[in-house]
């Protein structure tokens, strides 16, 4: 997991932890609200995943396809000023919240 969340971060991108004992519902609209290109994964959880238009990515099945990647720090243009991480409030009083 550490691994992901740095590889996510200096990838440029947003880490939004989704709870796999959620509903469906709730990381479908989890998903779809924040705009979720990669999902990051494990292949036991594929069951409790809503249908999603994201390109999944098993961290448990596809360690080759880390192995033949470039060593090289990728050029990023994320700063100070880009999100980090997305937090979804619960959803007791409606449709939950990113923060």
């Amino acid at each position: 997991m550490v691994f992901a969340i740095l590889a996510i971060l200096k990838a440029g991108g947003a880490y939004i932890p989704l709870d796999p004992v959620s509903s469906k519902e709730r990381l479908g609209y989890m998903l779809a609200d924040a705009q979720v290109s990669v999902l990051l994964t494990q292949k036991h959880l594929l069951e409790t995943l809503p249908a999603h238009s994201a390109q999944t990515v098993y961290l448990d099945q596809d360690q080759n396809l880390f192995f033949t990647e470039s060593t090289t720090n990728p050029i990023s243009n994320a700063t100070s000023e880009n999100l980090a991480y997305i937090i979804y409030t619960s959803d007791s009083t409606g449709q939950p919240k990113g923060v």
